[in-house]
């Protein structure tokens, strides 16, 4: 068995105890995220997370194979017993880790950063492809507080040579997107790679996700 990327965050109200998130190869080509979770200050762990749901382990969703990039944890402030969780997806516990559920489901996927306000454990943020997200309480719900923050990350652009106020771009895990000085809009979701616009029909335009995948 061999442990790729692992994110440790200890309990602020007790340096005893502790969470791992751990992305794990079990030589096949499934790959699974594990959390562990120390009561001795890190001297020993136990496996916080040993269920399934359909057969298949519940927290091999959150990575999606991803967990050497997306693998983020974060535990209360004053509250050992809630911990939060990010790969692709973020799961939470509320019980000191006996039991984990997948939460949410209204933010973007892809979880880089994530902490509590040490002064206001209620507020939570993270810090995902979609921008950054609060919670007024402690990580159940999220508003999106990204808007108007410059940060979204372009592969590539294109202009419509008819129209030179037309312009097209492949985002970072925000689609593929069009712009002109009335009309902002997505065209494509996913990753948004290269866009080529037909210079005879500016109706016809054509684009891709990674690898080459679902051009239209």
């Amino acid at each position: 068995l061999t442990v790729s990327r692992i994110s440790v965050e200890f309990a602020r109200s007790d340096g005893n105890i502790a969470y791992a998130l751990a992305y794990e190869y079990p030589g096949t080509t499934l790959h699974y995220s594990r959390i562990y979770k120390s009561t001795n200050g890190g001297q020993s762990w136990t496996n916080s997370f040993d269920s399934d749901r359909n057969g298949i382990d519940f927290l091999a969703n959150v990575a999606q194979s991803q967990g050497y990039y997306n693998n983020v944890i974060a535990v209360h402030p004053t509250n050992p017993n809630i911990v939060l969780a990010g790969g692709v997806y973020m799961v939470r516990t509320d019980n000191g880790g006996n039991t984990w559920s997948q939460i949410g489901n209204e933010v973007h996927v892809d979880h880089h950063a994530m902490m509590f306000d040490p002064a206001n454990p209620n507020t939570f943020y993270s810090g995902n492809d979609g921008g950054m997200y609060r919670s007024e309480n402690a990580g159940q719900s999220y508003d999106k507080k990204s808007r108007g923050l410059a940060i979204t990350q372009f592969y590539a652009m294109a202009v419509d040579q008819n129209k030179d106020s037309l312009n097209y771009g492949g985002t970072q895990d925000n689609g593929t997107v069009t712009s002109s000085s009335a009309v902002y809009g997505n065209i494509m979701g996913g990753d948004g790679f290269f866009v080529v616009v037909d210079h005879t029909n500016s109706n016809i335009y054509y684009a891709e996700n990674p690898n080459g995948e679902n051009i239209t």
